[in-house]
């Protein structure tokens, strides 16, 4: 830390919002920059969703724009990261209302280009299902009410989405879910594809322990998998 109270992260996060508003040819750059030092504070315990009285956190600065920091963002969800404020608790900010806030704006934005909206919705879905698989339950504030005005031919399936974690939020994980997450827990979230691929375990069991989704460097794609309800497999 510095004597004006920077840290690393604090760096990390200039530099995201910078990807934002600098030049475009710059972006790829600065991004791989982020991703390269995000992995390292991971693996030194940092906290990505901490923010500071004065600072939004790295993992909020990602969820604001998740189709744009996409990659970051999910790999700092696989690295363990809340999806949450750490500090302040969802009250501060929620990952499920950045999601849905930056969902519809970016829809809107996109409404003449349906082929492009439809890939931000592919990228926040994804992130909404390795949540929902390696999370114990969901929760949405209370006072969040989603917008779908202006979203177009988009709306309806913006609203099954969100429709989907309301049912979610007040239906009991089943206890094989529990007994992964648990075990998961454990062995710690940050290179948990590793971990348990050297376990001394069958490979069907070590299938059981990883996140129903697996995903690929490319946004939004998955290998070798279903989208389903992470609770409703073995």
């Amino acid at each position: 830390m510095t004597r004006d109270g920077e840290t690393a992260l604090s760096f990390v996060v200039f530099l995201v919002k910078e990807a934002l508003d600098g030049r475009p040819e710059d972006a790829p750059h600065i991004h791989y920059f982020c991703q390269e030092v995000a992995q390292l504070l991971l693996t030194y315990g940092a906290d990505p969703s901490r923010c500071r009285e004065d600072e939004s956190s790295l993992m909020e600065t990602c969820l604001e724009h998740f189709d744009l920091h996409f990659s970051l963002a999910l790999q700092l969800l696989q690295g363990g990261a809340s999806f949450f404020c750490t500090m302040h608790s969802p009250p501060c900010w929620s990952g499920f209302v950045l999601i849905f806030q930056r969902l519809c704006s970016a829809v809107q934005e996109l409404k003449d280009n349906t082929v492009a909206a439809g890939e931000v919705i592919l990228k926040a879905e994804s992130i909404l299902d390795f949540v929902i698989a390696t999370s114990l339950d969901v929760r949405i504030p209370k006072d969040f009410v989603i917008s779908v005005e202006n979203c177009g031919i988009h709306a309806q399936k913006i609203l099954s989405i969100y429709a989907r974690l309301k049912d979610l939020e007040h239906t009991p994980a089943p206890l094989k879910h529990l007994c992964r997450l648990h075990i998961r827990q454990q062995l710690q979230l940050l290179n948990l594809k590793q971990k348990v691929e050297r376990l001394p375990l069958p490979d069907r069991l070590k299938e059981y322990l990883l996140p129903t989704l697996q995903f690929s460097e490319a946004a939004g794609t998955c290998n070798g998998c279903h989208r389903v309800h992470p609770n409703d497999t073995a």
